[in-house]
């Protein structure tokens, strides 16, 4: 056999190099998110940031089931919800056995709870995840349908829930929120069943009974409604719930003095309960009405001007819309006066239902202290003006005749406000006492909106906010969220948003009304 050359040696030993070359060229990536992979797992329980680092490169080089498994621990170790989701969905769809389907079910169900508590989309991914894993699952099951009414989807909420019964029929939790489900889409004949279920495998849950309730009472089934109400007063005396549920029941049935006695009992009990609040303000001066159709008007010379939130709410009306049947409750100002003709100042959204339009009825309750008997004096109002409904500014004027003449419009603040000061807010929040005065620094500004560190309720749109001077620096238009751009950390954590007067002045110009 003839020896190789010099020459033929030389290409082969380059030949072998560059195929080495080559192979180790295109196995880099691997190896190095093999590496990076091995170094995320080392990281993940005691450094998961890092270890996130760590997944994020290996990813980069070669997307692998593993990988995105292994930032999905890592994200859950840093309570990032929502990525640790988003990467172990990606771990499904590239090996939909990457993990035990019990580990993996568990897993996400715990995504599923931590998500529910801000983003209900993706908790309802989480928990449809969990149960395609392993479907035998009922709490799943009834926690998804939970999630499903949240977002207003009963169809499926009540596919979910079937299911679970199915699993489970003497699971309670799941009949009461079928009967939820059923509820929603105002279907009381079988939210009625769905409910006494649930009350028969719990007896003792007062919100299972306070569902079947209220269930019955929308069916018009009074008489079955208060005969629950009564039951669940026996198991829990103080349920002011139940007091209340009691109350509407009873005035449908026209028992008007049993009606107010069980409203009455129910605000001892819990005096923020709105409903029973508003029947004591309504239905007395309703039967009083019928009975003294006279004058039920309280004179001025009987409120007291001994302190300025007092001047003030004299300025103040309380605004009562009724629609279909039912009473909403805003708050509005006297912006002008000639004579006895005033222009009041709300809210857009108090007044004018975006799909309805205007109300059926529309009156202004002016503040006083009237003795037992009497009651404060309304009067009739019209909706001269309001921007459109996609207009950023929120804001109506009414036109009000024939007002007493103590009656003074407020004065529009000139200049700017500054950053924490103080502002007193005025008006009519759900569950709590009409004309309530509270107080909160400003927390935000710009030219559109003033952000107050206040935990105002509804009812309470349509309130000016005044400064030191009595001026009014802007109306509330927005209340009862989390407030954003914190600027200090012993502020209230909700906020109030109000327009400021500037922009209210300016668009009362253009509608030619001139202060």
């Amino acid at each position: 056999m003839p020896k190789p050359s010099k020459f033929t040696s030389t290409v082969g030993i380059v030949a072998i190099i560059v195929l080495g070359m080559g192979l180790l060229t295109w196995q880099a990536p691997n190896w190095l998110s093999r590496f990076y992979r091995f170094w995320g797992e080392r990281l993940e329980d005691e450094q998961p940031k890092q270890a996130v680092t760590a997944y994020q490169q290996a990813l980069d080089l070669k997307p692998t089931a593993p990988a995105y498994w292994g930032l999905s621990q890592a994200q859950i170790n840093q309570h990032n919800w929502s990525a640790a989701l988003d990467a172990m969905t990606e771990a499904l769809r590239l090996d939909p056995q990457i993990a035990p389907p019990d580990e993996l079910s568990q897993q996400l169900v715990h995504l599923g709870d931590r998500l529910s508590l801000f983003n209900i989309a993706e908790s309802i991914s989480a928990y449809t995840l969990a149960l395609e894993q392993q479907p035998a699952q009922p709490k799943v099951l009834v926690n998804l349908a939970q999630k499903y009414l949240a977002v207003d989807q009963p169809d499926a909420a009540i596919t979910a829930l079937k299911q679970a019964i199915k699993l489970a029929p003497n699971f309670a939790i799941a009949h009461f929120e079928l009967g939820e489900a059923y509820f929603a889409q105002e279907d009381y004949d079988r939210s009625i069943p769905a409910y006494a279920l649930a009350v028969d495998h719990e007896p003792r849950n007062s919100e299972f009974r306070l569902g079947h309730g209220k269930a019955l009472a929308k069916a018009g089934r009074h008489p079955g409604a208060i005969a629950v109400y009564k039951k669940l007063l026996t198991l829990q005396p103080d349920n002011a719930l139940a007091y209340e549920g009691l109350c509407l029941s009873y005035h449908a049935r026209r028992r008007y003095q049993q009606a107010i006695q069980s409203c009455q009992r129910a605000v001892i009990i819990d005096d923020s309960l709105s409903t029973a609040n508003f029947y004591l303000d309504e239905v007395p001066r309703a039967i009083a009405t019928r009975q003294l159709p006279a004058d039920l008007s309280t004179p001025s010379e009987i409120v007291p001007i001994a302190t300025r939130e007092d001047r003030l709410k004299r300025s103040i009306v309380k605004i009562l819309v009724r629609r279909d049947k039912k009473f909403q409750v805003g708050t509005g100002w006297i912006i002008k006066r000639t004579d006895s003709t005033a222009w009041i100042l709300t809210n857009r959204h108090v007044v004018i239902h975006p799909d309805l339009g205007e109300p059926e009825r529309l009156e202004v309750e002016l503040f006083s202290t009237p003795p037992p008997g009497q009651f404060r004096q309304r009067k009739p109002a019209e909706i001269l003006h309001h921007t459109e409904n996609d207009d950023w500014l929120d804001v109506a004027v009414l036109k009000v005749e024939d007002l007493p003449s103590d009656l003074q419009a407020l004065n529009l603040a000139d200049g700017e406000t500054s950053l924490f000061q103080a502002l007193t807010v005025i008006g009519h929040p759900k569950g709590q006492a009409n004309w309530s005065v509270d107080t909160g620094p400003i927390n935000a500004q710009n030219a559109q909106n003033i952000q107050l560190g206040l935990p105002l309720a509804q009812g309470s749109s349509g309130s000016p906010a005044f400064n030191e001077q009595n001026q009014v620096v802007g109306m509330i238009n927005r209340v009862g969220f989390f407030c954003q751009q914190q600027a200090l950390s012993d502020l209230s954590p909700i906020c109030a948003i109000a327009q400021p007067s500037s922009a209210i002045k300016a668009q009362l110009a253009e509608w030619g009304i001139v202060l």
